[in-house]
C-alpha cells in the first residue's frame, strides 16, 4: 500500500487531507513541523508528500531539494495558500510533482494522486 506523508501545521488540513487519502485506500502519516517531516522520511521512507510552504521552523519550499535528494522515490506536492507564479515556477523547478492552491478540492487531491500511483 501507498504511504502519503502531509506535512502542515494547521492540524485540520492533515486530518482532512488524510481521511480524503484514506478514503481513496492509501495510508497515510502526518508532521505538523519540517523536524517532524524529516524524521518520518527517514524512519518510513513515505512515496509522497504534500507539504506545505508556511510552516513553524521554516519555508517548505526551501526543503524541498534536501527532501527529493535524501529519498529517491519520494513524490512531493507543495501546498499553499498564499502562493504566487514565482513560488509555482520555484517549485517545479525543483522537480515537485504539482502544486495545489488551498482551499483544494477533493477532485483535485484524487486527479494528483491518481497521476502518481496510476501511470
Amino acid at each position: 500500500m501507498n504511504l502519503i506523508l502531509i506535512v502542515d501545521d494547521e492540524k485540520e488540513i492533515c486530518l482532512l487531507l488524510s481521511a480524503i487519502l484514506r478514503g481513496m485506500g492509501y495510508s497515510t502519516i502526518q508532521a505538523n513541523t519540517l523536524r517532524e517531516a524529516k524524521g518520518l522520511i527517514e524512519d518510513r521512507n513515505p512515496e509522497l508528500m504534500f507539504l506545505d510552504i508556511h510552516l513553524p521552523d521554516g519555508n517548505g519550499l526551501d526543503h524541498v531539494p534536501e527532501f527529493l535528494h535524501g529519498s529517491g522515490d519520494l513524490s512531493i506536492v507543495m501546498m499553499s495558500a498564499f502562493d504566487t507564479p514565482e513560488m509555482r515556477q520555484q517549485a517545479i523547478g525543483y522537480g515537485v510533482h504539482d502544486f495545489l492552491s488551498k482551499p483544494f478540492t477533493l477532485t483535485q487531491v484524487s486527479s494528483v494522486v491518481s497521476s502518481l500511483f496510476h501511470n
